[in-house]
């Protein structure tokens, strides 16, 4: 009995299986599109038809047949289930999404569906590299396709894959494809040529060659050539007219074409639009997210999609996206002309913030993207200020919260229409300054009436107040990759600050918003340089500080580097990125980082080239023209500053090599020869001979050391190189931490295995212990107690001397800086602290430390100048390389130990803190550059020609000995004229303080400092040619002649003068 009840059932089953499997393969052969059965295998169809026949019921199928798309009743679905199949490939794995199609019940009203299969992708090795969406022409049925890379050989196309595209670009070149006569038709172009499109097959993977349609092939082919080499994105929008007209594999049933075009038709084909897209170093999964997610912000369905990688040899890659989307019944979409705004936006996709996707698609999709990026860049503008004004009022939580509120937002929206309208080129009638400042005020008139909330109200008229203070906006430049301003940069300060007669207001500013970023650039003259670094915090908790202290950062910095750059002619700047990596891996912070930088440098040319786009699309308040000059800062790599160069190039800025420094193959490389070091070391070895203490001595003991920053850093690894080089054993270093972890030992870190470190760019964790003495010890960040340990190490650890060359601002600050007096009977852990990173130690420390402990420090914008020093020295000279570094070097020391040695004849004469009188050495010699600049650009033309004749020399002894030989007699023809102005002013101050003091400076009458010192300059000529007189003068002993020169250079021209 039980037999017969198991065989009755097998045959029920069976018969049951069977007929599932007829409906499916019958609903399935006249329901997918044709494109699916041309990109997938056979082994892949059977894989998909066993998962769609375990999905529905036979009677699904039957209802299916009969449902028409465009009915408004959706196909009941007899189980609503998601299947996800995985299978391994040669080269990685492939999964694949089967879910109900969008007319199934329960599906049409999801949001995102496609959407939520890539978020919901499992954990896969290698990297996203193909993808195929393809919905079944009745839309009861998605499959989705996700191919994966998991090693970096790639299976290359060969022409016999691509026999196909090679035939119809034959044809196409002719003129003799069957839709010649279209619109659709494309032209014959040099790309189509057999041998070039071989090149351009060896870029592709064979399956993207095997299953492309030839004329969709060949259009991609165009879009990629406009992106190949860029970070560009091209986008080209069709009328979708069933299936491609050409060359379909043998596979391919006879009848698909015909069928498919009907299939179209009837199901509202008439409204569908190919989106073809090529993307220029995107990750594929998130560009594919986006687009998708904006599609649907529309309304519209991506009914199939195609996205394969394609190589760009130098660059990267080029993502291939192809998306047939149907739009809602709405007459704009009828015409190619209504895709334009859309397509604008898919372009802006790449750069986009996600917070700006979420305000204008989900929270207020009213608002529009480009609103939505106006003001949340206006709003992340302020954010510093306000915070400072009340940290818990203004969290940057606290503000996306309000914009989130749609009263706020529509208030905000108002500001941005302001703000667009008041930059608008194309507008009839230029907005005037009076219309717009008097609509300002009506807009915060009506937020004073509307917002009840103070602080709201605070933040929509400080948005008002940073759209008053733009100058010039890249908002309408059409390839723009993030959201640029040129501010006023009173703006960025706080009503206190700009009350306080001793807060310099910095002569300009710019802020960027882009995707993951914001940053600041900082000047405090109108020639200026400084470095671009990327801070990338670890938590959510630490963005969010460093959100409301990135402009202070970006200023402190650049006001350190005015001071700083007190040597060459520009001035101080400092531009600082703040990047929310907070949720990203390790390989994705890599990707952010360098992204943050192009969109922010690139935002930076939108704003200072000149050229016939930014005249017809920037609206310029400003009324001038600007230079900047950039270097390499924390977490800025070669591969950065490459690119940053080439861009300004393409862009058509003037001189590109100078914007950003440190060029590896034409200027000179910061890291790679220690420009900074050196510097730092010279101080360091002035600083312990005044202290008595001699490292060269065979019969002292080891002078100790410790420092902050690993061997792989810039300033600390080229440190341990010059210590081992200068000081050999005479020298311990006792203590080293980075971001890894630190090490410590009392009896001294192996120097050779700190230099193997520093060789092989390896950080302080990898120190090997077995190098240890006994009480040695190598603490790992990757623990809570590795953390405390490096974190407290610079307190800690007793040495004689410490060198901050590396770390965050302010590390020692007016709350901990009594941790660092740990030494016997709170002596200080080390008395002479020279510092080689920016601001490790805050002014209020440094003071407390001098004033309660006498400890030494050697200033920042002292003892690390020489690197912007090297900065304005570059050179393109490849074949003179060896001896231009080599007479660099040797000019860096000079400096340095000029300056080094002043500091401490100040400090006798007036004694008082090092950074103190640090500071007034800088101070000094910028008011004599600025009075000198003024006396020049007001001189005339006869009285200009003598100043220039007479400060030439002084500006060739600035110079590195090669460099001037080589280029010297080519000043005047290719340095800008106002550069000019400022270097013969620069070494003409910097001459007068370093022979003179600080003192004579001071007793200047401000009103006459620059007829003094251009005076000075004559005088000093006068006596150099007197020196050169007595020098050949014969019957003068040798010994008295050279110590009548000496007193003569010494002070011949200051008592010349008659000044005292």
């Amino acid at each position: 009995m039980r037999k017969m009840a198991t065989q009755s059932l097998l045959h029920e089953l069976t018969q049951k299986q069977q007929q599932t499997y007829e409906s499916v393969v019958d609903w399935f052969l006249q329901n997918m599109p044709a494109t699916y059965f041309r990109q997938t295998s056979q082994e892949a169809r059977l894989e998909h038809l066993q998962a769609i026949s375990a999905m529905m019921e036979p009677s699904f199928f039957v209802r299916a047949k009969n449902f028409k798309a465009d009915s408004d009743a959706p196909v009941a679905a007899t189980r609503d289930i998601v299947l996800k199949l995985q299978r391994a490939s040669a080269s990685g794995r492939e999964v694949t999404v089967i879910q109900p199609g969008s007319a199934v019940a329960g599906t049409r009203e999801r949001r995102h569906n496609l959407l939520a299969v890539l978020e919901s992708l499992p954990p896969a090795d290698g990297k996203l590299s193909q993808v195929k969406v393809f919905n079944s022409l009745d839309r009861t049925l998605a499959i989705n396709v996700f191919a994966y890379k998991r090693n970096r050989d790639r299976d290359v196309a060969t022409p016999a894959d691509a026999a196909h595209i090679l035939e119809y670009a034959a044809a196409v070149q002719c003129g003799e494809t069957s839709d010649a006569d279209s619109e659709y038709a494309l032209s014959p172009s040099p790309l189509y040529e057999p041998e070039a499109l071989k090149q351009y097959l060896a870029r592709c993977e064979t399956d993207y060659a095997k299953a492309s349609h030839p004329r969709r092939f060949l259009l991609q082919r165009e879009l990629y050539e406009r992106v190949s080499g860029t970070e560009g994105v091209a986008v080209h929008v069709e009328h979708y007219e069933g299936a491609e007209q050409a060359a379909l594999p043998s596979a391919q049933m006879p009848d698909d074409t015909a069928r498919e075009a009907a299939a179209g038709a009837s199901q509202g084909g008439s409204q569908r639009w190919w989106v073809s897209m090529a993307m220029a170093n995107v990750l594929p999964k998130m560009a594919l997210s986006q687009v998708v997610r904006l599609l649907e912000a529309y309304g519209m369905e991506a009914v199939r999609c195609h996205l394969d990688v394609v190589a760009d040899p130098g660059n990267g890659n080029v993502t291939m996206l192809r998306v047939l989307a149907e739009p809602p019944q709405d007459p704009k979409w009828q015409s190619a002309d209504g895709w334009s705004a859309l397509s604008a936006e898919l372009k802006r996709l790449k750069w986009l913030d996600t917070r700006v996707m979420d305000l204008a698609l989900d929270e207020h999709p009213w608002m529009g993207l480009a609103r939505a990026e106006v003001v949340l860049t206006l709003a992340a503008c302020v954010h510093p200020a306000l915070h400072k004004s009340n940290p818990w009022a203004f969290s940057d939580a606290q503000t996306q919260e309000w914009l989130s509120d749609v009263r706020i937002a529509r208030h905000a929206a108002a500001i941005a229409d302001l703000y667009a309208a008041r930059f608008d080129p194309a507008a009839a009638a230029p907005m005037s300054q009076s219309d717009f400042i008097a609509s300002a005020d009506a807009l915060k008139a009506v937020f004073v009436k509307d917002v009840e909330v103070d602080e709201a109200q605070a933040l929509l008229c400080a948005m008002v107040d940073a759209a008053c203070a733009t100058l010039r906006t890249n908002l309408y430049m059409p390839h723009r990759y993030a959201l640029g301003m040129r501010l006023d940069p009173a703006v960025l300060l706080t009503q206190r600050e700009r009350a306080d007669p001793t807060k310099e207001v910095p002569f300009g500013a710019f802020f960027v918003y882009g995707r993951r970023f914001r940053g600041f650039h900082v000047r405090f003259r109108d020639i200026a340089r400084g470095g671009l670094r990327i801070v990338t915090p670890n938590t959510a908790e630490l963005l969010a500080i460093e959100q409301a202290r990135q402009f202070d950062e970006a200023y402190n910095l650049a006001q350190a580097q005015q001071l700083k750059n007190k040597d060459i002619p520009e001035g101080g700047s400092k531009a600082v990125i703040l990047l929310d990596t907070t949720s990203t891996s390790r390989a994705g912070k890599q990707f952010a980082a360098r992204k943050s930088v192009k969109a922010f440098t690139d935002s930076l040319l939108d704003l200072t080239v000149d050229t016939e786009e930014t005249r017809t699309r920037v609206v310029d308040l400003l009324g001038k023209q600007e230079l900047l000059y950039l270097g390499p800062d924390e977490q800025v790599v070669p591969a950065d500053i490459e690119w940053i160069v080439d861009r300004a190039r393409r862009r058509g800025l003037e001189a590109p090599p100078a914007f950003m420094s440190s060029k590896p193959r034409s200027g000179i490389n910061h890291k790679e020869f220690g420009v900074t070091s050196e510097g730092v070391f010279v101080f360091l070895d002035v600083a312990l001979k005044e202290r008595g203490l001699d490292p060269r001595s065979a019969t002292g003991r080891p002078v100790t050391m410790k420092l902050t920053g690993g061997p792989d850093g810039d300033v600390a690894g080229n440190m341990v190189r010059i210590l081992a080089r200068e000081y050999g054993a005479g020298v311990s270093v006792v203590g080293m931490a980075d971001g890894s972890g630190c090490a410590e030992d009392p009896k001294g870190l192996d120097l050779k295995e700190l230099l193997r470190l520093a060789d092989a760019a390896l950080p302080i964790a990898n120190f090997d212990q077995s190098l240890l003495s006994d009480s040695g010890v190598v603490h790992d960040c990757s623990t809570e107690e590795g953390i405390r340990a490096r974190n407290s190490m610079h307190h800690r650890v007793q040495a004689d001397v410490f060198v901050p060359a590396g770390g965050r601002p302010g590390t020692i600050n007016k709350d901990n800086w009594k941790s660092y007096l740990s030494g016997p009977g709170g002596a200080p852990s080390s008395p002479l602290i020279v510092e080689g990173a920016n601001l490790f130690v805050t002014p209020e420390a440094r003071q407390k430390l001098y004033d309660e402990a006498g400890v030494t420090i050697m200033k920042d914008s002292s003892a690390n100048k020489c690197g912007v020093i090297c900065s304005s020295f570059e050179a393109s000279h490849h074949s003179h390389c060896a001896q231009i570094v080599a007479d660099v070097l040797d000019r860096l020391r000079a400096c340095a130990r000029r300056e080094a040695e002043l500091l401490f004849r100040e400090q006798k004469r007036s004694p008082c803190a090092l950074p103190a009188a640090s500071e007034r050495v800088s101070r000094a010699i910028n008011d004599v550059t600025d009075a000198v600049a003024a006396a020049l650009v007001a001189a005339v033309p006869e009285e200009l020609a003598e100043h220039t004749r007479l400060l030439l020399p002084l500006y060739r002894e600035h110079l590195p000995q090669s460099l001037a030989d080589m280029a010297f007699d080519r000043v005047q023809a290719r340095i800008p004229p106002a550069y000019l102005l400022n270097a013969l002013a620069s070494c003409l101050a910097s001459r007068l303080v370093y022979a003179e003091g600080v003192a004579f400076v001071a007793a200047q009458p401000r009103e006459r400092l620059g007829a003094m010192a251009l005076a000075y300059a004559r005088r000093a000529a006068d006596v150099r040619a007197l020196a050169d007189t007595l020098s050949a003068a014969a019957g003068v002993p040798p010994a008295e002649k050279e110590r009548a020169i000496a007193l003569l250079l010494a002070g011949g021209a200051r008592t010349s003068l008659g000044v005292y």
